[in-house]
Order: structure tokens, then C-alpha cells, then sequence
């Protein structure tokens, strides 16, 4: 009986603690994620932004991937984007490898029907998941975002 009664108290001090703690509403994000290959490592492209904003966009997102040109690529599964716009991904030329280690450039873009009156801009998340690793994840706009890791096959597993 005695151990009932602690429950209860215990059960209801935990649903008032629960009832006192204010709600903080999060913003929702609508993500496409494309992946592509870069040295024979998958790599997910998960681009996010503010559900709100997805009726504004009016073309493809677009992705450009730079890597040392000896470095393979090749897109695995192009994403049907944002509104069906399906994502364009290409790849360019940029540095070198060092000690089997390459730098990897990722920009992306939406672009975005204007709002009268509204000057704000719209976050963009960029996340780079290799072989099931998240290497990085960046917040800019939906005008620019630009990613830069060094990935290093070797370290990958």
C-alpha cells in the first residue's frame, strides 16, 4: 500500500512538472536528400527548408559538387525536389588530394517566387552524410549555402 502511494505521488509530480514546462514550437523543415557517389562512398545530400516556405519555390534546387578532378562521381538518385522540381547536381573541379584525403565543395540553391513586402530571407539547411556518417551540417539561404569538408576515405571505416 505504502509503495502505491509513493508511485502516485511520484506520477503526479512528474505530470506537473510536464504541465509547468512552457511548449516551445520548432520550426517544421521539408527536406530532399539526392545521393551521389564521390570515390565509391555514398554520400546523402539532405537539403531542408522551412515547410512554410516550400509553395514559394518555383525551380529545381541546385547542387554543385567539387571534388580533385581524379576523384569519381557519379549521381546515385536524383531527389523529385521541392514542388517536383527535380534537383540538378553538377559536378566541378576544385583542389587536390593529399594523402588520400580530398576536399569536397558542396553549394546549394532554391529559387524562390517574391513575397510582396517581405525582404527576409529564407534558411536553407545542407547536410553531407557519408557511408552513414554525418560529416556536417551548414545553415545559410536559399540564395547560397556552401559546404566544405575534407573527407578522407580512410577515416570513413
Amino acid at each position: 500500500m505504502e509503495r502505491q502511494r509513493w508511485m502516485s505521488v511520484l506520477l503526479l509530480t512528474l505530470a506537473a512538472l510536464l504541465l509547468s514546462t512552457p511548449v516551445q514550437a520548432g520550426r517544421l523543415w521539408c527536406k530532399t536528400d539526392p545521393v551521389v557517389a564521390l570515390d565509391g562512398h555514398l554520400a546523402d545530400l539532405t537539403v531542408a527548408i522551412p515547410l512554410d516556405a516550400v509553395w514559394r519555390v518555383t525551380g529545381p534546387t541546385s547542387l554543385v559538387i567539387g571534388t580533385p578532378s581524379g576523384i569519381t562521381r557519379h549521381v546515385l538518385v536524383r531527389d523529385v525536389g521541392f514542388n517536383g522540381n527535380v534537383t540538378t547536381i553538377r559536378f566541378v573541379d576544385v583542389g587536390s588530394s593529399v594523402n588520400g584525403c580530398f576536399p569536397v565543395t558542396i553549394k546549394a540553391s532554391i529559387p524562390l517566387a517574391a513575397v510582396a513586402g517581405d525582404d527576409a530571407t529564407v534558411p536553407l539547411r545542407l547536410t553531407l552524410t557519408v557511408d552513414d556518417i554525418v560529416l556536417q551540417t551548414v545553415t545559410g539561404t536559399t540564395e547560397l549555402t556552401r559546404l566544405r569538408v575534407t573527407l578522407c576515405p580512410g577515416l570513413l571505416g
